[in-house]
């Protein structure tokens, strides 16, 4: 089956993210971009940073609205 074959064209393919999940993969990323520090040795180093922090703010804002999006369904939330 090739990529993208059975879908629709337009249509999004649904990732079930937990938020624990997404808590770790950002602490590994910023674990990455710590090591190698402020001051990266090689344009590999260079590279690896700008991409785990790239990404750990992508992550970050996913799991920022899951958070946005747990606390609007949660009832009880609301009576605060």
């Amino acid at each position: 089956m090739s990529p993208g074959e059975g879908q629709r064209e337009g249509e999004r393919r649904l990732f079930n993210f937990t938020e624990s999940g997404l808590e770790a993969d950002v602490a590994f990323l910023e674990a990455v971009v710590a090591l190698v520090g402020r001051r990266p040795a090689t344009t590999y180093q260079t590279a690896q940073v700008r991409a785990c922090a790239s990404l750990a703010k992508a992550l970050n804002q996913i799991l920022n609205k899951a958070r946005n999006r747990r606390r609007a369904d949660d009832p009880g939330a609301r009576q605060k």
